[in-house]
């Protein structure tokens, strides 16, 4: 049971506010400090693994300052080859789920992004958060409860949506009509 699910369960409302919504009691400085740790824990888990050492070119950036002057910009393209095989080896930490994306006309019909335990739980905050700012009326003044109702209205697994709508299930309980077991199984 995800902490989202728990808070949820025993109505500790303010307690699932802070959680998924606290950031906006934060000032800019406190919010950036906050990224700028996030980001230089990338940097430690990218330098150990294959794809990262390619996506940073042999530096080794301690600051966020050093990684925006030794770091070139990169995009999908740099990683097609490897994602589109989905190695798995190459990756920082091994995928838990492989969400699909858009490709590109005439190039790729599809985009592979992988999908680490860790991303996913703390994207359950992120997605909760979602959830309550589309019920709330103040803050935690907001009404979720387990098993609420709601129209399914998103794509398939594997597309990242209706990756979504299966973590909302998961940790907030959301029942969607039709099921996604009915979904999937279409």
């Amino acid at each position: 049971m995800s902490q989202i699910t728990d808070l949820l369960l025993q109505e500790r409302y303010p307690e699932l506010w802070q959680l998924c919504c606290g950031f906006l009691d934060l000032n800019l400085e406190q919010f950036m400090k906050i990224q700028e740790q996030l980001l230089l824990e990338q940097l430690t888990s990218l330098q150990k693994c294959k794809m990262g050492r390619k996506l940073l070119h042999g530096a080794v950036p301690k600051t966020v300052a050093e990684f925006r002057e030794q770091v070139p910009l990169t995009t999908y393209p740099d990683y097609c080859s490897d994602l589109l095989q989905k190695c798995e080896d190459d990756l920082p930490a091994k995928p838990i789920t492989w969400v699909q994306t858009s490709g590109r006309s005439g190039e790729y019909a599809c985009k592979w992004v992988p999908v680490s335990r860790q991303f996913w739980d703390e994207a359950g905050i992120d997605f909760a958060a979602i959830a309550i700012f589309g019920a709330c009326s103040g803050k935690e003044k907001f009404t979720i409860k387990n098993n609420m109702r709601l129209l399914y209205a998103a794509a398939l697994t594997p597309c990242l949506t209706g990756n979504i709508a299966k973590k909302l299930q998961d940790d907030v309980g959301f029942a969607f009509l039709p099921s996604l077991d009915e979904i999937n199984s279409m």
